[in-house]
Order: structure tokens, then C-alpha cells, then sequence
């Protein structure tokens, strides 16, 4: 949904339906859901996070991921997340 969000238009929502082939769905668990928390405290106040990036950013720290979105200036202030833009 994060990467979705990112599309200007249909090309670049197509090249992500594309991408997304490659990818593999993760539930969030109770870690995850605490690692949010944990993030959100930290950074709700200072830098404006909200409740689904926290979600995405902590899935990626809690399974050791890379976080693939065109947003990065909304996971830039995690300093131990390693994100990448995909397109």
C-alpha cells in the first residue's frame, strides 16, 4: 500500500504491479506491533511518523528488511532502517 500510495499515475502503477510479483506479503506479529509502538514514540512528535509507516518500518527492523518506498523522507530519521527506492 505504501509503494501504491507513491504512484503519479497508471505507467508507474504498472511498473510497481510489475515489482510487487517479486515480493512476499509479511503479517505483522506482536514484535512488530511493539517495535511500531516503540517508533511512533520516538518519532511521532518530532518528525510527524504515522501509524502505517510506523507498521511498515518496523516489519523491515524486526526481520532484518530493506523498506522499499519512493517516500524516504518519511524513514529517514530511523537511523538503523536501511530503505531503498525500488524506481
Amino acid at each position: 500500500m505504501e509503494l501504491i500510495a507513491g504512484c503519479r499515475n497508471a505507467r508507474e502503477l504498472s511498473q510497481l504491479h510489475q515489482f510487487l510479483q517479486q515480493i512476499k506479503v509479511l503479517p505483522i506479529d506482536a514484535n512488530i506491533s511493539w517495535r511500531a509502538h516503540q517508533l511512533m514514540d520516538s518519532f511521532f512528535l518530532s518528525h510527524g511518523l504515522l501509524i502505517p509507516d510506523a507498521l511498515i518500518a518496523a516489519t523491515a527492523l524486526e526481520l532484518g528488511l530493506t523498506l522499499c518506498t519512493r517516500n524516504l523522507r518519511h524513514f529517514q530519521m530511523i537511523g538503523n532502517l536501511e530503505v531503498f527506492r525500488p524506481y
